[in-house]
């Protein structure tokens, strides 16, 4: 059994290193260059390195990074950390780098997702963790493995529709914006097909309100009572009359006080109102985005909240009615037609396997934390931060040719920066939780407008211990939903150990007492290959149980103080007692005061300790009552220990 359970954790081991294709590159001195050597990387060392999920891999690595730029365009100093300090920059000089790794690729149950907050009208800023929280509050079955954040934003909350992204977001195929708030972001588009070409990128170009060219109209889609896409239509017009056989939407928009400005609306047609709807995001006048119930089919001025559609379509008319779910929104053509999610760069630092050309901005030429996304030759999505602006951690930050040079180093052909800074966030999943693992820069977690994450649908196991015991615990697996997969059969890694479930029970032995141990499910489907879920639980081992050590008393005036030593790692006595005759008193911090105490006839005293255990193994307390042998009080002490050491084992039979 124990070979077995080596060469299974052997083999798990072996897959954690080269799963779905993705590795780590190496090289004799570990030093990667740029721009024909302006920018080096050099990896040192390997702080953490862990397989979340079956296609989800995650690294933190310590290196150092140079640059040949010490000076400005205008030939001023560097600081070495950037706006983080840390003495002047000195040209070809190795400074210190934490860098935080995510790799993945797309599969059928497994991809990348953009997911910003919104109410039904308004966007929200949350930090990267919570954002991971509300996409798995809205999409039951999916859990984030991990991720980082992603666009520029609105920070100050300047816009008329505040706190928006700086340019189009897609999520689960929905456009919730598709314009951009300046002329040099990015458009990364995620297709999710575990394909070299899985990222669609280009620049957005956006000038004087007009939309990118990819950008398309509008369309309506017309959904039945059990949410099933019945009908997509073309949207003709926005806020204006709808002619003979088209549509219109309308839609009330911001002003610069940040005020709703109403709407009213052209009855040339059949109208019908969404009021109270689930998303109505008015991001500018010539972008919107709604979702909701047909709640009216009378005209009315429209507020927050709200829109209504015009239709003078014979057979989009037919299938409007009050109680009929819709939605309204921008497309996108060309090759973001493939595209499932998306989110917004600031610049290229590889494209197609070609380094980007050194921009003359401050932003690229001063080391600052980073976020950063890529994609290797095969397909795998890279997710990367580096902190920054914390000289006195060894963490200096990057410019343009060193974050060029530390994409290359992780084996990219395609790298876009996205919003770095104090927004530079990567958390991953432990367990049933979220943990930031990178050093954020304002030294606390900044909340921003939107984030990329892994994400897997998988299958759903319940667990829950059923024996636990000080060095061996039992644990109850069972299958909630099986998603869709055919489970042949159950496994739990727990303490570097990897059992199968048999009869719907897995043990494990060898255990310290009174420790926490995480476990994680994996399953196999029949061909034998193990299947890591990022599913699992904890369970902790009992206590060992205390045992009294000494006794000893001091009589002042009417008091008696005993004092009561035990021997008690783990904690698990709750409470005692001592009883003297007919008194008693409770044992607070190991004394116990007792007025009034009888002695027996020899001067002596006889002494009763009453204390109850409790081993948190699932069989709730115990007591144990040492009556005292009608000897003098020297002679308790040897007696009381191996007189409770036989009534343990006894009750732990």
């Amino acid at each position: 059994m124990r070979r077995q359970r080596f060469l299974i954790f052997l083999l798990i081991f072996l897959v954690g290193l080269v799963f779905s294709g993705i590795t780590i590159h190496a090289s004799d001195d570990n030093i990667v260059t740029s721009h024909n050597g302006s920018g080096k990387y050099q990896y040192l060392e390997t702080v953490e390195s862990l397989q979340l999920h079956e296609y989800v891999y995650y690294q933190k690595d310590l290196g150092q990074t140079s640059t040949s730029l010490d000076k400005t365009p205008d030939g001023e100093d560097k600081n070495a950390a950037g706006r983080g300090g840390g003495g002047l920059l000195i040209k070809d000089k190795f400074y210190g780098q934490q860098i935080n790794v995510l790799m993945g690729k797309a599969t059928s149950n497994m991809k990348v997702v953009s997911w910003g907050y919104t109410t039904s009208s308004r966007y929200e800023l949350r930090d990267v963790i919570n954002l991971a929280k509300d996409y798995e509050r809205n999409h039951p079955g999916w859990k984030v493995i991990g991720g980082i954040n992603a666009d520029f934003f609105d920070m100050q909350g300047t816009g008329k529709l505040p706190y928006q992204p700086l340019g189009p977001m897609i999520s689960d195929g929905e456009v919730t914006r598709a314009g951009g708030s300046n002329n040099y972001s990015l458009m990364v588009g995620f297709k999710n097909k575990g394909q070299p070409d899985d990222l669609v990128v280009k620049k957005y170009i956006h000038t004087n309100g007009t939309l990118d060219e990819y950008v398309g109209g509008f369309i309506l889609t017309i959904y039945d009572e059990n949410g099933n896409e019945i009908k997509t239509f073309t949207v003709d017009n926005y806020n204006k009359a709808a002619g003979e056989n088209q549509i219109s939407i309308y839609y009330a928009n911001w002003s610069s006080e940040q005020k709703i400005v109403p709407q009213a609306i052209n009855s040339s047609g059949n109208v019908f109102v969404v009021e109270n709807a689930e998303k109505a995001l008015a991001n500018s006048s010539n972008d919107f985005y709604g979702r909701g119930v047909i709640t009216s089919t009378e005209p009315k001025e429209l507020g927050e909240k709200e829109f209504a559609i015009v239709s003078r379509n014979p057979e989009a008319t037919k299938l409007l009615k009050v109680g009929t779910k819709v939605r309204v929104m921008r497309t996108f053509t060309g090759p973001y037609s493939e595209v499932e999610e998306l989110a917004v760069g600031h610049g290229y630092l590889i494209h197609d396997g070609v380094e980007s050309q050194l921009l003359n901005e401050s932003y690229y030429y001063t080391r600052a934390p980073r976020s950063i996304v890529g994609i290797k030759a095969d397909g795998t999505i890279v997710m990367l931060t580096i902190d920054g602006r914390q000289p006195d951690k060894n963490m200096f930050g990057a410019t343009q040719e060193e974050m060029v040079a530390i994409m290359k180093y992780y084996g990219c052909v395609g790298a876009y920066n996205l919003d770095g800074g104090g927004s530079t966030t990567m958390i991953i999943r432990r367990g049933n939780s979220f943990e930031v693992v990178n050093s954020p820069s304002d030294n606390s977690v900044r909340r921003v407008a939107n984030a990329i994450f892994f994400v897997v649908y998988e299958p759903e196991f319940t667990s829950n211990p059923i024996e636990i015991n000080r060095n061996s615990v039992s644990i109850k697996v069972d299958i909630f939903d099986a998603k869709g997969v055919d489970v042949k059969n159950l496994y739990v890694e727990l303490n570097g150990e990897i059992n199968k479930v048999e009869n719907g029970i897995v043990s494990f032995d060898n255990l310290m007492p009174n420790t926490q141990y995480l476990y994680t499910f994996y399953y196999d489907t029949g061909d034998g290959n193990l299947i890591k879920t990022i599913s699992g639980g904890s369970v902790k081992t009992a206590k060992r149980t205390g045992q009294v050590k000494n006794i000893s008393y001091e009589e002042k005036g009417s008091e008696l103080i005993v004092t009561v030593e035990f021997d008690d790692p783990d904690n698990s006595i709750t409470r005692a007692r001592v009883f003297v005759g007919d008194k008693a008193a409770y044992v607070n911090s190991n004394i116990a005061i007792i007025r009034n105490a009888q002695k027996q006839t020899d001067g002596s005293y006889h002494f009763t300790i009453v204390y109850r255990v409790d081993l948190q193994n699932l069989k709730g307390y115990f007591e144990i009552t040492l009556k005292n042998p009608p000897l003098k009080l020297h002679n308790y002490v040897d007696f009381a220990k191996s007189k409770q050491t036989i009534i343990i084992n006894e009750i732990l039979k």
